[in-house]
C-alpha cells in the first residue's frame, strides 16, 4: 500500500487523539507528501527533459530535411522560371512574326486587288478588241462580199483600210 494511503487512515482513526497527536501526526503527513512529491517532481523534470532533448533532436532534423527540401524546391523554382522566361521570349518572337506574316497577308490582298482591278481593265478591254474584231470581221465580210479580191501588199494595208470603212460608217 502506498504511504500516503495508510497516513490518511490513520488521520481518519484519530478522532480520538488529542490535539497534539494530531498536529504531529499532521506534521508527518505533509512531511510525507512532500517527499512524495518531490521525487515524482523529479522524476517528471528528467521525464521532461528527456522528451525535450528528443524533441529538439527531431526538431533539429526536421530542420535539416526542410532546408534540403527548400534547396530544391529553390532550384526547381528557378528552373520553372527560366523556362517562363525563355517561353515569354519564344511567345514574343511569335506574335513579332505574327504580326510580320498579317502585314505581309495585307501587303499581298492588296497587291492582289491591284492585280484583280488590271484584270478587270484588260477584261474590259479585250471585249473591246472582241467587239473591235467583230466588226472587222463583219466589214471584211461586206468588203469582200463587193469585191471579191484586193490586192494588198501586207496585212498592215489590209487592217489599215478595214479600220478606215469602219471608222468612216461611225
Amino acid at each position: 500500500m502506498d504511504i500516503n494511503y495508510i497516513v490518511t487512515l490513520a488521520v481518519i482513526k484519530s478522532k480520538k487523539m488529542n490535539t497534539l497527536m494530531k498536529i504531529i501526526l499532521s506534521a508527518v503527513m505533509i512531511f510525507t507528501i512532500t517527499i512524495a512529491n518531490a521525487q515524482s517532481k523529479k522524476e517528471q523534470i528528467e521525464n521532461l527533459t528527456y522528451k525535450l532533448d528528443s524533441l529538439t533532436t527531431l526538431i533539429n532534423e526536421e530542420r535539416k530535411e526542410f532546408s534540403i527540401e527548400r534547396g530544391a524546391s529553390n532550384g526547381e523554382i528557378l528552373n520553372l522560371k527560366d523556362s517562363i522566361d525563355k517561353l515569354s521570349s519564344i511567345n514574343q518572337e511569335l506574335n513579332h512574326n505574327l504580326s510580320n506574316a498579317d502585314y505581309i497577308v495585307d501587303s499581298l490582298s492588296i497587291g492582289v486587288s491591284r492585280k484583280q482591278i488590271r484584270i478587270d481593265s484588260i477584261s474590259l478591254a479585250l471585249d473591246s478588241i472582241i467587239v473591235v474584231a467583230n466588226r472587222l470581221e463583219s466589214g471584211w465580210s461586206s468588203i469582200t462580199a463587193n469585191k471579191p479580191y484586193y490586192n494588198y501588199q501586207d496585212n498592215t494595208d489590209m487592217l489599215r483600210h478595214l479600220l478606215n470603212q469602219i471608222l468612216g460608217s461611225r
